[in-house]
This record gives structure tokens, C-alpha cells and sequence, in this order.
């Protein structure tokens, strides 16, 4: 079956209307979804519940990520779990009104979109029929291991023993074994050859990939443990214990850092991976003769390194890994405002041999892109499973990133303020021989913007992926690969003890949103406008048939409510300490159209009068024209608990005649109206409005004991028959 790559446009705007659906088949068990939404989209409004997949029995589905496009926000992409969906299987992706966009504006309605998946997945799978090897142009003589240092180079001409190189001749290839300098070993043409007293010298130039490679074919999957691992640093000798290696190093002050690596068991205790420990590593990072202190780990959980190629293309260069990233301790001296970016290689490097010629490595680096003028020192992480590379499909290369993220933070020593990038991340390379195949770079980084100290600070940040590659030789690309760079919020919010918090009451159309603004009193004095969504500041509503009220501050007043009605709204603030303040912010409900009644002075007989009609309970009414029906049933015993019906009849003015409403949600609900008589010369001309809304019950819903209000208008001319 033929895979399929779907990008959905779902119809999303943060203006729409009505909520939008779409369908899909034939989806991959790893399917990657990417969302366009109209707007750009706030990165802090994307929590773990804001957009999620639903199984067939309504069971939210684990470990889906959901990261922002990062040069691209106004896409969302939702990632597979690890474990993938189940084939063959029915789910839906559910998009709930939390998501905003950011300039504040949020979605309306839930927007949802249900698939079915087939049996297969995107993903590498090893070709049995390659051969995994590779085959050179011409005659060519390929020099033994034990030849490395046997022969004399200078320049393009190579000295032998004449019983060590045998013969060769002009226009042939020689294939040198790797030295230090040349990794993969490397190829040279013959250009001429002479003997001179005993020995062999041959003449030789630099060939061009096409004249030494007649066929690869390779298709590998190579997966690394810790005895992969190898120090590119020989300050000390390696130190063994047990099955962890441990290496010392000198750092420029005097002061001695180790690294160590140590294998990361699963639960039932077997080796899955690599845990790279770093202590006491200190860099003039910024160049300003003030030491910073660094440490932490990195945790390759299941590395694999994927090659495929043939002839002269790769058609994929990948790496996963489960990839754990904590700073445990990051003491940074900053006395500058000017931003610098520093890379620091660890050394480390995994190095890897496809077809036993192949070369691929693997070289871990720190990264740092900092400004400010602080003391600082946190604990943070993120977990996230690495899913990065390229692939040639259709005569193009196309990178990709798969990756999952999860991010954590925690500040343990604060003072002053920071802007700045923390990354970890790898580089991967692939050569045959001397010539460059291509090359994938990766980073976990955690952004984080924050100023203030430890016991009254405000904090944004978010965390991510971030991929580039290219194609060919790094010194002379073919291509340059598209970044896809995927962020995901660490989360918002201000940390501090707060005296109080105050917001002003509203008034709010009916149907119509507006955004909660709250101002906190600190304690050490001072105020501080409160960003939502933030994890210490929870809302609620005393009537949510009147109005809701997201995490995000967004009130929202049902399209059944009537004029004059309120609500309150409960802003709750948790303190440091544990304690909480609170304040209540009234909302009115505003109808535009809304009349208040002029009582007459006399009442005024009608030339011709009309008694009016009554409105009884439990009769059936009828608005009929050109086969318009709408009818109120004799009996209201089948409707749920969930659901609350009302509908409004209106004059050609915009007056309202009638309001007919379901009068409870109890298990046998009963209609009621209110009745206004028609004036004697009326021409019948009515609007009618029809309204529902819906209440949660489902309690992993987010909008769990809210409501939500779907409404239409159709404008007829109709006639009120008893």
C-alpha cells in the first residue's frame, strides 16, 4: 500500500464561525499532523490538553506531542507517541478553544478531525535485498590495515617497499587504510609510477568521487552502546569502573572536570543506553575572564544511526534516540547585555562504519546564546525522544523531525536577569572515503526569559528541537536542508507572594468573548500585570449557563443568555507559601438589540381587537411557511441531561414576541414561554432563533462542567398557528 503524507488544513480560524471537521484514511501509525492556523500561534496556550487524540472509546491517547513550527508559528504539529497508534484503528484530533493566538485571540469552538489508520508507518526499514557493500571503478589496489605507517608521504607522492605495494600503474586507483588524519581512509589516482633503488614511487592526483565509486549499495541500521562511546580528549587516561568509564579533565583556571559514561538501564535492568555525566566543567564562555560553572548529563537512550544509499545518493541519513537532557546546575556571571552564542564540544565522539567502509559519526556539543547581567543557576531538563534526518524521495531531499518533548524547569539560585538559549545537542556526519555524504545536526534546547531573584520572579521559556543538515560534503554542499525547528512551552508564569489581585468588572455581548486583565500587589510592594495561562492562577464561574472562562482568561457569555444577567468570576492566585489570594470580577450580559418595555400610559384598544393566543404547557405550536416547521413537542421526556434548548421569535423591529425555553435539566424537563400579542396591523414578519447548549459531563474533559453554545438565525416571514 502506498504511504501517504497528509498536511491538514483544517479550516482554522481564530475567526470561524462555527466549528470545523475533516476526515482522513489511510494514515500512517506514526502520522505526523501539521495544523495551519490563520494567525501565528501563542506557544504557551499549546498545554498537554489543549490539543489531544481520542481513541474509538473516547480514552485520550499517551504520549502525543504537540511543539510549534518555530519558524513557522502559525503551524502545529501533533507527533505519534513512541509506541505509534494502533493499526487499522479509529481516532480523533481534538483542538479545544484553549489555543490562542498571539495577539490573545482564541478559538471559538472545538475543531476536530477523525482518522483511521492503516498497517504501516514512515519509517527507515533495512532492505534485505542490498548487498551492503561497496564497488570501485577500474582496477584498484586497496592497501592492507598493517600498511598505515609503512609508507612515506609527501604531498600527492607516496614512497613504498616494492614487496608492499606489488603493482600498479597510471590511471588505477589506490585505497589507503584511515589514518589520524583520514578516519575513513581515502583514495587516490595513479599518475605515474618509478622505481628507484628498491623502492616504489608513485605519482598520484586527487580524484573526483565519480571516478572511484562504480556502485554502493548500503541500507543499515547500526545501533550504539556505551563501548561505542570513545574520549577524543587525552589529558588523562581513561579510568574503568565496572562497566562506567570515567576520564579527568583539566579546565583552563587549574581546576579539574570529569566526564564520565555509564550505562542506562531499563527496568528489568539491561543496558538501553548511555549516560554521559559532566562535573565541574568551568568556560570563560563569554570571553570576560569570569569563569562559568556547568553541571549536568545527557542520556541517549536507544541511539541507532540509519544509512541508505545508492550509487551516488543517500536516500536517508537519520539518528534516533531517547534523548534526557538535565542541567543540574548552570552557574552563569554575565556583566553584559550584548547576546553571544558559544558551542562547546564534549569529548566525545561515537564513531560507525557502514559496509566496513562508510564512515558516520556522532559528536555531542553544549550550546550556549545568553545575554544579561546575573547570578544564575537552575535545574532543568527535557525529555524528548530525538527522531531527526533526511530522506530523497522524488529526485529531492527532504528533512524531517519527529521528535516528542517533554520540558521541566527549576530555579534554585536567581538574581538579576537572562536571555538566552541553552542547548545539547549532536552532529552527525557521513563520508566514504574522503568524500562527504552528508550531515544531520540536532539540538534539545530550552529557551528561557527571566529577571527578578528567587523569591519574586517572572519566567517565560519554552523548550524544543532544532534540525538542520545538508547534502554532500560540509565544505561544498550540494544543498543546504530546510530547518524544522519544534518548540514547545516550558510554561509562563510570576512567582511571588502577592498582598492581593484586583480586576474591573464587564459587560459582554451575548455570544462574545473578552480577556480577563488582573493586576497583582506584591508583598515588597510594587504591582505586576498577571500573563494566563500560568500554573498558579486558576478561574472559575459562579454561573456557567451565563459565562465560562478558560485557563487562558478568556470569558465567554453563552448565546442563550438574556440581557441584565451576571456572573462571577473567581480569580485565584497561589502564593510561594502555599496560601492564596483571590478577587471576583462581575460580568454583565449586554444584548444590542435588547428594548426595554415603555409601559403606556392608557392602554389602547385595537380597532379590530385579537385576543391573543395563550402559550399552554405541553401543547404542541407550529411556525410554519413554505414547509418551515418548527414544533414543540407534547411530551419533553427524551432529551438528556446535557442538553438545554431555547428558541426566540422576533418582530420585523427586533423586538422579541416570544421565548420559548427548556425550563430545566432535570429528567423530565418541561417547556415554558413568555407571550407578547402582536399588534392588530402587524405583517407576521418574524425572525426566528434557535440556540443550544451543551454541557460537559466527561470529567478528562478540559472544559469539564462548562458549557458551550451553538447557534443559528433564520430569517422567514411566518405565521404563529394555535
Amino acid at each position: 500500500m502506498k504511504k501517504r503524507w497528509l498536511s491538514v488544513l483544517l479550516g482554522l480560524s481564530f475567526y470561524a464561525a462555527m466549528p470545523s471537521s475533516a476526515s482522513a484514511y489511510d494514515v500512517p501509525t506514526n502520522k505526523i499532523f501539521t495544523i495551519t492556523f490563520s494567525d501565528d500561534v501563542n506557544v504557551h496556550t499549546l498545554q498537554d490538553d489543549a490539543i489531544v487524540i481520542e481513541d474509538a472509546q473516547g480514552n485520550v491517547v499517551k504520549g502525543v506531542s504537540v511543539a510549534l513550527h518555530e519558524e513557522n508559528p502559525h503551524e502545529v504539529y501533533v507527533i505519534a507517541p513512541a509506541e505509534q497508534y494502533e493499526p487499522n484503528s479509529d481516532y480523533t484530533l481534538i483542538i479545544y478553544r484553549d489555543v490562542e493566538s498571539t495577539d490573545g485571540t482564541a478559538l471559538q469552538q472545538l475543531t476536530t478531525l477523525t482518522f483511521t489508520t492503516t498497517d504501516e508507518e514512515n519509517a527507515f526499514v533495512v532492505r534485505e535485498e542490498s548487498f551492503n557493500d561497496v564497488i570501485y571503478e577500474g582496477v584498484t589496489t586497496t592497501l592492507p590495515k598493517h600498511l598505515e605507517k609503512s609508507y612515506v608521504a609527501a604531498d600527492q607522492q607516496f614512497t613504498f617497499e616494492q614487496r608492499e605495494i606489488g603493482d600498479v600503474y597510471p590511471n588505477e586507483l589506490i585505497i589507503f587504510p584511515p589514518t589520524e588524519e583520514a578516519p575513513n581512509g581515502f583514495a587516490k589516482k595513479v599518475v605515474a609510477v618509478q622505481e628507484l633503488g628498491g623502492k616504489i614511487i608513485v605519482e598520484t592526483a586527487e580524484p573526483t568521487y565519480e571516478e572511484v565509486v562504480d556502485t554502493v549499495d548500503v541500507s543499515q541500521k547500526m545501533f550504539m552502546t556505551t563501548d561505542d562511546f570513545r574520549f577524543t580528549d587525552d589529558v588523562e587516561a581513561r579510568t574503568v569502573f565496572g562497566t562506567s568509564y570515567e576520564k579527568v579533565l583539566k579546565n583552563k583556571d587549574g581546576s579539574k572536570a570529569s566526564i564520565k559514561l555509564e550505562d542506562f538501564k531499563d527496568s528489568y535492568g539491561k543496558a538501553v543506553g548511555t549516560k554521559v555525566i559532566f562535573k565541574n566543567f568551568k568556560y570563560d564562555l563569554f570571553d570576560n575572564g569570569k569563569y562559568n560553572t556547568l553541571d549536568g548529563s545527557i542520556t541517549f537512550i536507544r541511539p541507532a544511526l540509519v544509512l541508505d544509499m545508492t550509487k551516488g545518493n543517500v536516500n536517508q541519513l537519520s539518528f534516533t534516540t531517547g534523548f534526557h537532557l538535565n542541567f543540574d546546575k548552570l552557574l552563569l556571571t554575565l556583566d553584559s547585555f550584548e547576546k553571544e552564542t558559544k558551542r562547546v564540544p564534549l569529548p566525545l565522539e561515537v564513531p560507525a562504519k557502514f559496509a566496513g567502509v562508510i564512515g558516520g559519526s556522532i559528536n555531542p556539543y553544549i550550546e550556549f546564546s545568553t545575554k544579561g547581567a546575573i547570578e544564575f543557576g537552575f535545574e532543568a531538563g527535557i525529555e524528548t525522544n530525538v527522531d531527526i534526518g533526511f530522506t530523497h524521495i522524488n529526485d529531492s531531499w527532504e528533512s524531517f523531525n519527529r521528535s516528542t518533548i517533554n520540558p521541566y524547569t527549576h530555579l534554585h539560585t536567581f538574581s538579576g536577569s537572562i536571555n538566552g538559549d541553552l542547548a545539547a545537542g549532536v552532529a552527525i556526519q557521513a563520508e566514504l572515503l574522503q568524500f562527504g555524504l552528508g550531515g544531520v545536526e540536532g539540538a534539545a534546547y530550552g529557551s528561557i526569559n527571566a529577571s527578578g531573584n528567587l523569591s519574586c520572579y517572572e519566567l517565560t521559556g519554552s523548550a524544543g528541537v532544532r534540525l538542520s543538515g545538508f547534502v554532500g560534503d560540509y565544505k561544498n554542499p550540494i544543498l543546504h536542508l530546510q530547518a524544522v525547528d519544534l518548540s514547545k512551552s516550558i510554561g509562563q508564569a510570576f512567582v511571588c507572594s502577592l498582598r492581593s489581585i484586583e480586576a474591573d468588572d464587564m459587560t459582554i455581548d451575548v455570544g462574545k468573548s473578552k480577556k480577563l486583565k488582573v493586576t497583582g500587589n506584591k508583598l515588597t510592594g510594587g504591582t505586576v500585570n498577571l500573563a494566563f495561562p500560568d500554573p498558579l492562577i486558576s478561574f472559575s464561574s459562579s454561573n456557567r449557563d451565563v459565562a465560562i472562562v478558560t485557563r487562558n482568561g478568556q470569558v465567554t457569555i453563552a448565546d442563550t443568555a438574556k440581557h441584565g444577567q451576571t456572573a462571577t468570576i473567581t480569580v485565584t492566585y497561589k502564593n510561594l507559601a502555599g496560601d492564596s489570594v483571590e478577587t471576583d470580577v462581575k460580568v454583565t450580559v449586554n444584548e444590542p438589540s435588547y428594548v426595554k418595555p415603555v409601559e403606556p400610559s392608557k392602554p389602547v384598544e385595537p380597532t379590530n381587537p385579537v385576543e391573543p393566543p395563550e402559550l399552554v404547557e405541553n401543547k404542541t405550536y407550529t411556525i410554519e411557511e413554505w414547509g418551515l416547521t418548527f414544533e414543540l413537542p407534547e411530551a419533553v421526556t427524551n432529551y438528556t441531561i446535557e442538553e438545554n434548548y431555547g428558541y426566540h421569535i422576533y418582530n420585523e423591529e427586533g423586538h422579541p414576541m416570544v421565548y420559548l425555553y427548556q425550563y430545566d435539566k432535570g429528567a423530565d424537563p418541561s417547556f415554558r414561554g413568555y407571550w407578547s400579542p402582536l399588534p392588530s396591523n402587524s405583517k407576521y414578519d418574524y425572525y426566528i432563533r434557535s440556540g443550544f447548549n451543551i454541557f460537559f459531563d466527561d470529567e478528562n474533559s478540559p472544559y469539564y462542567d462548562e458549557q458551550a453554545t451553538v447557534f443559528n438565525s433564520i430569517v422567514k416571514s411566518a405565521k404563529l398557528i394555535k
